[in-house]
């Protein structure tokens, strides 16, 4: 993980003080990585949490870590997040705890014989998880089609807490290219993200509109070089940048934010630009429809063409009527996405799969 807690941890700790502020006598504890120990965030995060750490050897697989302190602290509920599904196959089984493990991502389309392999995966490791829950109807779709029980699958959409995103500490981040249409896109991942498909769709017409791109990636040289990689070549209209805990200030300054992704969990971004008043656009995924106004304006259809054409869209749309769309989206992101409802979500699952424990 990066050095900046991001929408994740931001989440987790809105969920932690959301349940000990409403339920006196829960308690929460982070498990981690131990290479995350020293992160800043999560030293920062130590200061006000109860935190753990398993081994990271021990972080994608059978995890005895997780069974210690589920026996140890008399667990309730284990509630998994980016950890391999076997990791608690020790947990259910030898403990009272509950396990939820927790669907980030769409699972992949696969072929026949990897089918069969997560078919005996997924009936090995099913007995050991008491819920699955995924973070849209996208995902829950593709978890289904890969094997795993309805039964046991459940949808709590993904939120944000906004708050974070009130603070701005710099209002001109584009200064060196301020008369520029300074567009963002997250590129730590590169062809998950579709890097390569913002690059051909802006080259030709970068220099007409005056385009900058601007990449944000946890690897900035790794990521330049793919970059330099797929086209052939320095581009002066690409700029690179560090992940930075700061992205609300770049949202806010920003012409576009691009996400061309190829595959995608829910993809808070997007929901985040639009909350800061940055136009986007968006991969046409299951997993990232939002169900808001004028949807199929900020959604393309996977193709170079198709993004150019939306790109040039929003860059050519009459500043009045642009606002007024901004302002109907940052409404809608409010309204449907707050992180109140997620953490009331969560606890419910919680709740419910304790009760059964009491029963």
């Amino acid at each position: 993980m990066p050095e900046y807690a991001g929408t994740f941890i931001a989440n987790m700790t809105a969920l932690k003080d959301w349940i000990v502020a409403h339920n006196r006598g829960d308690e929460v504890i982070f498990i981690f990585p131990e290479l995350d120990r020293t992160r800043s965030w999560c030293q920062e995060l130590q200061k006000t949490c109860r935190v753990m750490f398993c081994h990271t050897r021990e972080s994608n697989i059978i995890n005895r870590t997780f069974y210690r302190i589920c026996r140890d602290e008399q667990i309730d509920v284990l509630h998994l997040h980016f950890y391999d599904i076997r990791s608690a196959m020790l947990v259910k089984p030898l403990t009272r705890t509950k396990v939820i493990y927790h669907m980030h991502r769409s699972m992949p389309v696969m072929g026949m014989k990897r089918k069969i392999l997560n078919r005996i995966k997924n009936a090995i490791c099913m007995p050991t998880l008491d819920k699955v829950l995924c973070c849209s109807d996208g995902v829950l779709a593709s978890v289904l089609a890969c094997g795993y029980p309805r039964k046991k699958c459940a949808v709590v959409t993904n939120r944000i807490n906004f708050s974070r995103f009130d603070k701005i500490t710099d209002p001109d981040p584009f200064s060196s290219t301020a008369k520029a249409n300074n567009l963002i896109i997250f590129g730590s991942y590169f062809e998950i993200k579709g890097i390569d498909l913002a690059l051909k769709a802006i080259e030709p017409i970068a220099a007409k509109y005056n385009i900058i791109l601007h990449i944000f990636s946890n690897w900035p040289e790794k990521t330049k070089s793919e970059v330099e990689g797929v086209m052939g070549k320095r581009c002066d209209w690409v700029h690179m940048h560090h992940t930075t805990e700061h992205i609300a200030d770049y949202y806010s300054a920003a012409t576009l934010f691009l996400t061309p992704s190829r595959t995608e969990g829910f993809c808070y971004a997007n929901i985040e630009a639009l909350y800061c008043g940055c136009p986007i656009i968006k991969t046409n995924l299951p997993a990232m429809i939002y169900n808001i106004e004028n949807e199929e304006e900020i959604t393309f259809d996977g193709s170079i063409e198709n993004l150019r054409e939306r790109i040039e869209h929003f860059l050519t749309m009459p500043k009045e009527e642009l606002e007024g769309k901004l302002t109907q989206w940052r409404q809608e992101a409010v309204d449907k996405y707050s992180i109140e409802r997620w953490c009331e979500e969560i606890y419910d699952q919680y709740k419910n799969l304790t009760q059964t424990n009491a029963d």
